[in-house]
């Protein structure tokens, strides 16, 4: 049993709230992201538009933006809890190749959880909770989108699907897949980030 499964294995041992979000967070350890299965949309390479920005809280209890990110290439990991499991072996592929790299000075991934449906009051607390003691169990850190923040323009991001993002140095979207990545959306996406890469070095 590879450790993705060991971890996921383990995470369905959780019951109540916790159990709900066990299932969605243990696709996380993958690389902390988030990808679809079935949709039928592809790869979309953009023109450079104008820099994004967004602030959201992380499973650390701190504020994450794009703008403490700015001279490094940025990959974004959307999606809901129902959409966790298709893109496993990507995002293990995405995590070896910045490492393999030497690529952490040059890369960040920000692993967002598209949470809005789990609702108000109690349940989001309770949800917070175990999030967060999930995230400091395994090392890792999630941001938490609660009112679809992202999914408004110009980010855009898919509701109740899976998205990736690519973001450049200038905090510009260049690349967005909603759905499974494939053969095709793999090269897509290749291209894009070692492009990327090449147009300049991160701040120190």
């Amino acid at each position: 049993m590879d450790p993705f499964e060991r971890r996921r294995v383990e995470a369905g041992a959780l019951r109540g709230v916790g159990g709900a979000l066990a299932w969605w967070m243990a696709s996380v350890l993958a690389l902390g992201g988030f990808v679809a299965r079935g949709d039928a949309a592809r790869a979309q390479e953009r023109e450079a538009g104008a820099p994004i920005d967004f602030s959201l809280e992380e499973t650390s209890g701190q504020q994450r933006s794009m703008q403490q990110v700015r001279g490094r290439v940025v990959l974004v990991f959307y999606e809901d809890r129902g959409h966790t499991d298709t893109n496993r072996d990507f995002k293990y592929l995405m995590h070896q190749f910045v490492v393999d790299n030497h690529l952490d000075r040059d890369t960040t991934t920000y692993a967002v959880a598209n949470i809005g449906s789990l609702g108000s009051g109690v349940i989001r607390d309770m949800a917070r909770v175990a999030i967060r003691a999930f995230a400091a169990q395994y090392g890792i850190q999630i941001l938490l989108d609660w009112d679809g923040a992202l999914q408004r323009a110009p980010i855009s991001m898919r509701d109740a699907a899976a998205n990736t993002v690519l973001v450049d140095r200038a905090g510009r979207v260049r690349w967005h897949h909603v759905g499974a990545i494939g053969e095709v959306e793999r090269r897509s996406f290749f291209r894009m980030f070692r492009a990327l890469l090449r147009e300049g070095a991160a701040r120190p």
